[in-house]
């Protein structure tokens, strides 16, 4: 059986992700406000997200999303976009996912 040659190149955050997956949102992009639940709805170097708050019956929508390991994330000029973090089911796929393919 021919071996399964895997992609070890590091990726960029939002290539990691799909649209409809969920994943956590940050006001002003700062991990100590604590996390809103958010699904992808478009891709690239930004995401755009609706975001579910705990307060509300709509979803606030932010396109152009930083991830929180992002330079801009939380920035003056970014602040409102806030920024985006994996959710913890999928760091746990990703570890699972590290643990096999060795």
């Amino acid at each position: 059986m021919p071996e399964l040659k895997r992609d070890k190149t590091p990726k960029a955050p939002w290539e990691l992700v799909a649209v409809g997956d969920p994943v956590l949102w940050y006001l002003d992009g700062d991990a100590k406000l604590g996390p809103c639940p958010a699904v992808v709805t478009g891709i690239g170097p930004g995401l755009c997200l609706n975001i579910l708050s705990k307060d509300s019956f709509n979803m606030r929508i932010r396109d152009g999303v930083p991830h929180v390991s992002d330079p801009r994330c939380g920035s003056d000029h970014m602040r409102d976009a806030g920024g985006w973090d994996f959710s913890p089911l999928a760091r746990r796929l990703a570890a699972l996912e590290e643990a096999v393919s060795v």
